[in-house]
């Protein structure tokens, strides 16, 4: 299936070859398989400093297709931060998405302000306990979008996509980038240059578009248009 227009990083993806035009808010195209015969369920656990705390479920860009099926207990059963669903648009929205057919699911483990002093280690525990449950129990093809905590899940078969991080440092001393089990992305811009403040090191796995990216919703469902590019590989 081809999509056009589309942003620079969805062109990107979909093809082995630099892109020939540099302007990021240029008009581009995607191809993707649009097959839906074999979803991906796709995770969205959370990250420090910017939390993915939950998924506004019913938004209409992922149509149907976003559940919440955890919550850290004391915490609302709503994403009161923004940020998950900005993430889960950019990982599966109809509109601006790479998985367009894909079950995104909230796993929600930390609050609304999303700090780190906000993260411990039970709840981030908890959070990746049950996706290994969840996981198992489907049987179907996961993954799980991280960007904190030890990685327990590649064991029981789930990838875990972990955030290179945005210090502009090694990655070795980061976790869970470091971990020799995850898929550690670091942030490339259009030039396929690394973005200057992205982690880098030998524990990363491959860079990824992550600068001058449109996330296509937020909780209160404002036009794309609205929003500033944010920095997701």
């Amino acid at each position: 299936v081809r999509r056009n227009p589309a942003p620079w990083g969805l062109n990107r993806i979909s093809q082995s070859a630099p892109l020939a035009n540099s302007d990021p808010f240029d008009a581009f195209e995607y191809t993707y398989d649009g097959d839906a015969s074999n979803p991906v369920d796709v995770y969205i656990i959370g990250r420090i400093y910017f939390s993915d705390t939950g998924i506004y479920i019913d938004h209409v860009d992922f149509e149907g297709r976003a559940s919440w099926e955890y919550t850290y207990p004391g915490l609302p059963d709503v994403d009161d931060n923004g940020h998950g669903t900005q993430v889960a648009s950019v990982a599966g929205g109809t509109g601006l998405g790479v998985f367009k057919h894909a079950n995104l699911i909230a796993v929600k483990v930390v609050d609304g302000q999303g700090s780190v002093s906000c993260i411990d280690t039970p709840s981030r525990v908890a959070g990746m306990t049950f996706v290994i449950n969840a996981a198992n129990a489907s049987g179907r093809p996961s993954l799980a979008n991280m960007s904190f905590g030890e990685i327990l899940m590649t064991g029981y078969g789930i990838h875990v996509c972990a955030a290179a991080g945005n210090s502009n440092i090694d990655a070795n001393a980061v976790s869970p980038a470091r971990a020799p089990s995850a898929n550690t992305v670091g942030v490339s811009n259009i030039f396929d240059q690394r973005w200057v403040d992205s982690n880098f090191g030998s524990v990363l796995d491959l860079f990824a578009p992550g600068e001058e990216i449109a996330e296509h919703v937020d909780v209160y469902q404002r036009p794309c248009a609205e929003w500033d590019p944010h920095r997701y590989a």
